[in-house]
């Protein structure tokens, strides 16, 4: 019986040990997960102080086109931005830097097409197609 007694103690001595080892082992990678949580934090919080500042004019308008602030009438038409009410196409030229092409005329850009010929329009095109929403109305009502 006293055998019996010795064996069973030692048994329950190897579970506490594996339990204990299990403790020890969840504890330190616990500690661990909270090591490197920490290095990740200190990082970013250098990164953050790294940062650039941005300085933003007061006078700036994100919806306007960049370089659309600051720029005189003459400037801002010759790059088609507006400019001066009722300023016409020669004042804009006048205004152009050199190497700007001039105002395309209406008929070299503006094609009327059927519906036919709208697929090989729009998807061989090699530029943007830009449709006229009236037009794209009828289209549609004609399929």
């Amino acid at each position: 019986m006293r055998m019996l007694n010795i064996l069973v103690a030692d048994e329950e001595d190897e579970e506490l040990d594996k339990q204990r080892e299990e403790e020890a082992r969840a504890a330190y990678e616990e500690e661990q997960a909270r090591l490197k949580l920490r290095e990740e934090m200190e990082a970013k919080q250098v990164a953050e102080a790294n940062m650039k500042e941005i300085k933003v004019d007061a006078g700036f308008d994100p919806t306007q086109p960049a370089g659309g602030a600051g720029m005189d009438a003459a400037t801002a038409a010759g790059l088609g931005l507006g400019g001066a009410a009722g300023a016409d196409n020669a004042a804009a030229a006048a205004a152009k830097p050199p190497g700007m092409p001039g105002p395309a005329k209406k008929e070299d850009v503006v094609f009327d097409i059927t519906t036919d010929q709208i697929q090989d329009i729009i998807m061989e095109s090699p530029v943007p197609v830009l449709l006229d929403a009236r037009c794209l109305c009828r289209l549609v009502r004609s399929l």
